[in-house]
């Protein structure tokens, strides 16, 4: 049971997390603590929300037209992450 607090914690700032990218004009998808982040119908990232970090996977064929999105989602990040940890992914933008 001692695991199941670590994971309400997780899902508490979850919540806070999507709560304030949603009041920043992001479209959110969680599950538990793992969103998908999108902004004008593209995805941006998906993030997965830690006790101790937020893990943003950066979805890259869009990286140029969102760059403006991704350093205001990193900005905001930092306001309830204490740690934010990035990754880039691949994936085919004409799909």
């Amino acid at each position: 049971m001692e695991g199941l607090g670590m994971t309400s914690r997780a899902v508490e700032k979850a919540s806070k997390v999507q709560a304030l990218l949603q009041s920043s004009g992001f479209y959110v998808s969680r599950h538990a603590s793992s969103m998908l982040v999108m902004h004008f119908d593209r995805i941006v990232a998906t993030l997965h929300v830690y006790d101790e970090e937020c893990r943003l996977h950066v979805y890259r064929p869009w990286m140029s037209e969102n760059r403006e999105a991704l350093e205001q989602l990193r900005t905001l990040l930092a306001r309830l992450c204490s740690s934010v940890v990035e990754k880039t992914m691949p994936g085919d933008a004409g799909a």
